[in-house]
């Protein structure tokens, strides 16, 4: 058995209780300020992020609506109408548009009668939407080539502007075009912080 040594049978020794970290006063408002200065230079771009987004997925909503009625009036061989709506079930006039359908006008009435609408969108404020002269009684139609065409045989060429009155970001719009009745197309638009009608596109 090993010998014990008179230092072994004496109480332990106990070590100083070390120093506790953690952050002093200055040390938190000095932190809180900063984070305060960061915020407040992010806020306008995070503003700006979402409105862009915004006005970008409604516009992008719109133009896929607006080839699925070009594509549906070549394969059923029908003409698909594309008007302003505000119940989703019938077509409607005003300046700007609470919302759109997409019908099939199977029987020719220009009415958009039950089993005929195809798809639906709402424009949420604070987005609107507003179309250009070309777009008579807010409404135009897809002829089973494919084309679109103002009053008479001509091919359309018309814009439907989606926008947000605000200056951030600057670009607070996206037309809509409709080319020589079939190119569809997105252009971003400066409207200076306005939601105006849109011009007819050349």
């Amino acid at each position: 058995m090993p010998a014990v040594r008179p230092d072994d049978l004496s109480c332990p020794r106990v070590r100083p209780a070390s120093r506790v970290a953690g952050f002093t006063l200055i040390e938190l408002v000095v932190t809180i300020a900063v984070l305060a200065i960061l915020v407040a230079i992010a806020a306008p771009s995070f503003q700006g992020l979402i409105n862009s987004n915004r006005v970008t997925s409604s516009a992008n909503e719109l133009m896929a609506a607006l080839q699925f009625a070009r594509s549906e009036s070549m394969r059923r061989n029908v003409r698909t109408t594309v008007c302003q709506s505000g119940d989703g079930t019938s077509c409607s006039i005003g300046d700007t548009w609470p919302g759109w359908i997409v019908f099939t006008d199977l029987d020719r009435d220009d009415v958009p009668d039950a089993g005929e609408v195809m798809r639906v969108g709402v424009v949420a404020a604070p987005v609107q939407l507003a179309n250009s002269s070309n777009i008579a009684s807010n409404r135009f139609s897809f002829r089973p080539d494919g084309m679109a065409r103002s009053s008479g045989t001509a091919l359309l060429n018309a814009a439907l502007r989606v926008c947000m009155k605000t200056n951030t970001p600057p670009e607070n719009a996206r037309d809509v075009e409709i080319g020589s009745g079939s190119r569809i197309r997105v252009a971003s638009i400066n409207a200076t912080t306005a939601c105006t009608t849109p011009a007819n596109p050349s």
